[in-house]
């Protein structure tokens, strides 16, 4: 990612990373503050585009979406806002797949796809070195956000465990 001369590209799920169940009593869905928080960090640090993933996007358009989270104080400029992820057609049998879905996508708008993070809680059956899993409970917290950059940063992503969060490897160099 960091030989490309473009900006990253981060696809964005929203239930699950953004807007998950706050407690036992209310079990509703909300969007978390640290999230969005999480998330602005990660827009901030890497200049990066957005582009909404979510199944949400088949009731809002791309600027109704962002409008929405401007509310929640997610600020992304208008340069870094990325039409949604198209909604699943006869390619893809109408099911939402999204690792092929984003893989056209990309291939569409000239984007490479070792300058993309995939932000999800499914997974994207394809792009896995591109994905973070985030568990729709905790969402993306300050934990899931390390693993980003990780993945970022062109660590191994090979290791994860049950619930696909990435496993810290060892290294002869830590010692």
């Amino acid at each position: 990612y960091f030989l490309s001369d473009k900006p990253l590209t981060i696809f964005m799920d929203i239930d699950g990373p953004l807007n998950g169940p706050t407690t036992h009593m209310k079990r509703r869905m909300e969007i978390k503050r640290e999230c969005i928080d999480n998330f602005q960090y990660l827009i901030n640090k890497y200049e990066a585009n957005v582009c909404w993933i979510s199944a949400w996007r088949r009731s809002f358009n791309t600027k109704e979406l962002f409008t929405l989270f401007s509310g929640a104080e997610l600020r992304v400029p208008e340069k870094q806002r990325l039409p949604n992820l198209p909604i699943p057609g006869e390619l893809d049998n109408f099911e939402d797949v999204r690792g092929p879905i984003i893989e056209r996508y990309c291939k569409e708008h000239d984007i490479k796809l070792d300058e993309i993070l995939i932000i999800d809680d499914d997974r994207p059956v394809t792009l896995m070195d591109r994905w973070l899993n985030v568990h729709t409970f905790d969402g993306l917290n300050y934990s899931r956000t390390i693993e980003a950059e990780r993945i970022l940063d062109g660590q191994p992503t090979t290791n994860r465990d049950m619930l696909g969060a990435l496993i810290p490897g060892y290294s002869a160099d830590d010692d």
